[in-house]
């Protein structure tokens, strides 16, 4: 017999349970033994393997490619150069992977969604993934349905089933025992499956129509609107806000799903803190670009000008990479930890639709750029006719040294 077709007692009784709920040391035990209540996940790479993956990359290749080439015709202080530089590339992929990887368990450990259980006569908040056979879970309006379960209780309880059955109405929910047999999941009406949201209550308070309404109006004023929200109804307001603010602590499932920030203390000084915090990161954004590319563009413009010229090409491709991995690369990363500058809560809000470029950025991109390439051409021209031998080596160092001067301009 399935579930449905059980009486409550029978139920409890197979399962080993009661209407107090299971013990802790018995709940734990039942942990050990049936495993997380989740979906088995791919097997993580280890350690070793996130390292031996960043030497996949084309390039990559490529660079030890010509490592063995350089080796094979005696040339070895390329092949030296390129396999410390190729190194220094896997180590520093392989740290910013392997951080990227730890904060996004961290968020999504914080955003897992929890259960109201009874444990120990008393109820408690538990990690969805923590539930066992015989745990008696409290469903309230906008929770998700943490598990398939046998309903023991309902009073005028509805869920939307919608992702289950493609039903749009919610479904009325009793304990009744049902005896048909193989019914089909809509028509198991003393059931509740995982993933389905008990809708019950939606409506209430604060009409969620005029929420609809006071968001569309400030949009089409061309306002970029916030929202904050924790119940079933603040649902379609967060979903259609351009950012949709979360409850943590007091927000239903329902309303975590559809926003686009929790506040996981349910503090609104939180918000302000997320801003701050956004802010600086994209003025560090812009600051890799401005750096980055300003650098770079300098270093094609030598190389593409220098023909025009009757000059051969000013560097080899040693240098490119070394210019590439070291006054870029580390760089970058001190950039991308940069403090935040003094008042930048004091700025105005910046438009959604605000290029990246703005604000002269994309223009000094190319000017500071093609007069980077000038002096690097101007460089190689003087050095050639006044017979420096070491030509090349100048024009390197020219470039790293702009480099570095950008990187104290860019501040």
């Amino acid at each position: 017999m399935r579930l449905y077709q059980k009486e409550i007692n029978e139920v409890l009784k197979d399962l080993s349970s009661s209407l107090q709920g299971l013990s802790s040391q018995e709940a734990m035990k039942r942990l050990e033994t049936y495993g997380r209540n989740e979906l088995t996940e791919k097997k993580k790479r280890t350690l070793f393997m996130m390292f031996l993956d960043q030497f996949k990359d084309f390039m990559i290749l490529v660079l030890m490619g010509a490592a063995v080439i350089s080796g094979m015709i005696g040339d070895f202080t390329d092949t030296i150069a390129i396999v410390i530089i190729v190194v220094l590339n896997a180590v520093i992929g392989f740290v910013q992977e392997y951080r990227a990887e730890k904060a996004m368990a961290a968020l999504k450990q914080m955003a897992s969604p929890t259960a109201l259980v009874l444990r120990d006569g008393r109820s408690t908040n538990v990690p969805a993934f923590g539930l066992v056979p015989g745990d008696i879970v409290i469903l309230d309006t906008g929770k998700v349905v943490p598990a398939d379960m046998r309903l023991i209780e309902a009073v005028q309880l509805k869920v939307e089933e919608a992702a289950l059955t493609g039903e749009s109405v919610p479904v009325e929910k009793h304990t009744k025992t049902l005896c048909e047999d193989a019914l089909p999941l809509g028509d198991r009406k003393n059931m509740a499956f995982k993933g389905t949201v008990v809708s019950y209550g939606r409506g209430s308070g604060v009409a969620p129509e005029q929420k609809l309404k006071i968001i569309k109006a400030l949009q089409d004023k061309g306002q970029f609107v916030a929202m904050t929200g924790d119940g079933v109804n603040d649902a379609p307001a967060l979903k259609r806000a351009d950012i949709g603010v979360s409850m943590g602590i007091t927000g239903t499932d329902v309303a975590k799903e559809s926003s686009h920030m929790i506040i996981l203390d349910d503090n609104f000084a939180t918000i302000v803190k997320a801003v701050k915090e956004g802010r600086r990161i994209f003025d560090n954004m812009r600051k890799f670009i401005k750096y980055t590319m300003t650098s770079n563009s300098g270093e094609i413009w030598a190389i593409f000008l220098a023909p025009f010229f009757g000059l051969p090409i000013p560097l080899l491709p040693i240098h490119i990479l070394w210019i590439n991995l070291v006054t870029d690369g580390l760089p970058d990363l001190a950039l991308a930890a940069e403090k935040e500058e003094k008042g930048l809560m004091k700025r105005p809000p910046r438009h959604p639709q605000e290029s990246i470029f703005a604000h002269g950025l994309g223009a000094h991109i190319l000017w500071v750029g093609l007069l980077m390439g000038a002096v690097s051409i101007f460089t190689q021209a003087w050095s050639i006719m006044t017979g420096h031998a070491h030509w090349q080596t100048m024009v390197f160092t020219v470039l790293c040294l702009r480099r570095c001067e950008k990187i104290d301009g860019v501040f």
